[in-house]
């Protein structure tokens, strides 16, 4: 308790200091620049009740107030209108009333980057995360090797490192038209002695797009992918998976009020062993209205097929849903109102497994944010996540956060 109130006097010395101080502009304390190069320091303190921590039945949950203390850097070198690098690394420090151990911290970094030539632009995205925290309704087990005496297991942080890396060649082959290949790596590392499986995914793809308007791009695609998995605990090796695909697709801006991406397609899959998946149609969808300058909302749609964390040889498909809407308040447009909700449906392949298993999940969110200055923003949120049905064993609970957060940064 001692040094949860130490971290939230710091916190609280350090937000209430930037926002009274007037003796400067704020931007000469969090905007620095030197062309090309401009850096923007960050700081958000979070507080957040959770009544579910580990993701139990209503009979077995438990709850906690939650601290979190979030410095970060954003560097931009270039300008995003033209070539440019950006960098961007936050630390979250999560600090809990009770369950003191539980008391961690992760560390994520970011880079992108655009290289826009005459014929030929490039595009790539890099993140490296070590993540630190209850995952689902998973426990820990430990001395998993010790055969002589029983498996201990314990509700705690499951560590675990995720690297993403996509890039993107596109060539102009004429005014309207272009061919494009892009590599996608994929890396989700668990740390030893716990049930979930460790995934290597690499996509290759190449397509081609065609100009339909001055706003907007059709294209297709095919791709051809990889997955591995290996298991934390002791178990037999786990065969990979191929899969090839292909989509059709708009995207960009289809009209002044309507946006987005539109890409349909079929997938099938294969295990190395010759164990075959079903093939299946894979889709995504992401559209935005603009109703007025103050009022927007957004569409999505996810249909895609994946591989189970806790058996290398299941296979799912999940159909996401959601949608999204946000207010401006007043005619300052300093507050503004966003809510919305989504439904997941997951489907399991019984091959491989003696067993079907199927559920939905349910969230819901809303966020009332208020923003006096463009480096000043503070909000409250509550949101609500439950697992509403399902079979094959499946844990039904419900997650309720309510959230007040404070960032300070441009």
């Amino acid at each position: 308790m001692r040094n949860c109130h130490r971290h939230l006097c710091i916190g609280a010395t350090l937000c209430f200091g930037a926002v009274q101080s007037t003796a400067f502009e704020m931007k000469d304390a969090l905007l620095f620049s030197w062309d090309p190069v401009t850096i923007k320091p960050q700081l958000a303190i979070t507080h957040t009740f959770n009544d579910n921590l580990f993701y139990r039945e209503k009979a077995r949950q438990v709850s906690d107030l939650v601290t979190t203390l979030s410095p970060g850097v954003a560097i931009l070198i270039g300008k995003r209108s033209d070539d440019y690098l950006t960098l961007r690394y936050t630390l979250n420090d999560y600090i809990y009333v009770d369950r003191t151990d539980l008391n961690t911290m992760e560390h994520s970094l970011e880079l992108e980057s655009k290289i826009d030539g005459n014929w030929l632009s490039l595009h790539g995205m890099d993140r490296l995360q070590f993540l630190s925290s209850p995952t689902g309704t998973d426990i820990k087990a430990l001395d998993v090797q010790a055969g002589d005496t029983p498996v201990f297991i314990q509700e705690a942080n499951i560590k675990r490192m995720s690297l993403y890396d996509n890039y993107t060649l596109t060539y102009k082959t004429g005014e309207k038209s272009q061919i494009y290949v892009s590599g996608l790596l994929s890396i989700t590392d668990y740390e030893k002695d716990v049930r979930l499986l460790d995934f290597m995914t690499f996509v290759g793809t190449g397509g081609f797009g065609w100009i339909a308007s001055q706003k907007s791009l059709l294209f297709g695609e095919a791709y051809y992918g990889v997955t591995t998995t290996s298991a934390n605990l002791p178990a037999p090796d786990y065969p990979g998976v191929t899969f090839v695909g292909g989509a059709l697709g708009i995207r960009g801006k289809f009209t002044t009020k309507f946006g987005g991406v539109v890409r349909a397609g079929y997938e099938t899959r294969k295990f190395d062993n010759g164990q075959s998946i079903p093939g299946s149609p894979v889709a995504s969808v992401g559209i935005t209205y603009d109703y007025s300058s103050k009022t927007s909302s957004s569409l999505n749609f996810v249909r895609r097929q994946d591989l189970s964390v806790y058996s290398g040889q299941q296979a799912y498909t999940a159909n996401v849903v959601s949608l999204q809407a946000s207010q401006k308040i007043g005619t300052a447009g300093k507050w503004r109102a966003s809510a919305g909700g989504t439904l997941g449906m997951y489907d399991y392949d019984q091959s491989g497994l003696n067993q079907k298993v199927s559920y939905e999940v349910a969230s819901a969110n809303f966020t009332l944010a208020y923003q006096p200055q463009l480096w000043l923003t503070a909000a409250l949120s509550y949101d609500l996540s439950s697992v509403i049905g399902g079979e094959g064993g499946i844990t039904k609970y419900d997650v309720n956060r309510i959230s007040l957060r404070v960032a300070v940064g441009y």
